[in-house]
């Protein structure tokens, strides 16, 4: 990557390991500036979803990025989209969606311990998705990638990609990508190429029943972080 950039990183209900990403990603890309956005913390869970939008399209105007790489995890993967299809992607290098509930035809269920707090975010899931799937069938664009792990008991797999144009891979193991494994990149490893399709998304799906469950954990921050550097660069 030539060019400086700048990270805002929005969270979903609660952190769920963000901080782990962030640290990942500020190891090892060249950034101007990154911030965590809470997306809907616990506090305010009764909020609306809009002020909610509102709230966190404010702090992104306010960085002022012309090369803005904006990631959203979990519900917050819905909000970034909901925010850069409002902005029509202007000023975003790459928005990345990680285990975010992106499909409003797909149903997602809320944990039940505490969830029901933010039920008037999941009544609103469906129409937000809807509004970004209308967007994005007559906005193509190679701006987005969506990352998820295919078991996890609150996101179904098949939320996680987009109803768009789209370039889909699907890792099996840590073998289908050897690089990805290692430490560092050095600069004369074998680069993993992803077809980079103009007008096209690209959606990558991992088999990995260790990093089951919903929880940004570190390793699976680590591989996520390496994925969206190698995307980048």
């Amino acid at each position: 990557m030539k060019n400086y950039v700048d990270l805002a990183i929005i969270t979903g209900f609660g952190d769920k390991g963000v901080d782990e990403l962030k640290t990942e990603l500020d190891r090892s890309m060249h950034l101007d500036s990154s911030q965590v956005i809470p997306g809907a913390p616990w506090h305010k869970a009764l909020q609306e979803p809009e002020e909610r939008i509102a709230e966190i399209s404010q702090t992104i105007e306010a960085i002022g990025s012309k090369q803005l790489l904006l990631v959203g995890h979990s519900y917050g993967a819905l909000l970034a989209l909901v925010v850069a299809c409002r902005r029509k992607l202007e000023g975003i290098l790459k928005l990345v969606l990680l285990d975010g509930p992106l499909r409003s035809d797909v149903e997602v269920k809320p944990e039940a311990l505490g969830h029901h707090l933010f039920y008037k975010h999941y009544n609103e899931r469906i129409k937000l998705a809807q509004e970004c799937e209308e967007f994005l069938r007559r906005f193509q664009t190679d701006k987005m990638l969506t990352i998820g792990t295919t078991q996890d008991r609150i996101v179904p797999p098949e939320a996680k990609t987009l109803l768009t144009n789209e370039h889909n891979i699907h890792l099996r193991s840590m073998a289908d990508f050897p690089k990805l494994s290692m430490p560092d990149i050095a600069e004369d490893t074998p680069r993993l190429t992803l077809i980079k399709t103009q007008g096209m998304s690209t959606n990558i799906l991992i088999e990995m029943p260790e990093m089951a469950g919903h929880r940004l954990t570190k390793p699976k921050a680590e591989l996520y972080g390496r994925l969206i550097r190698n995307v980048l660069y």
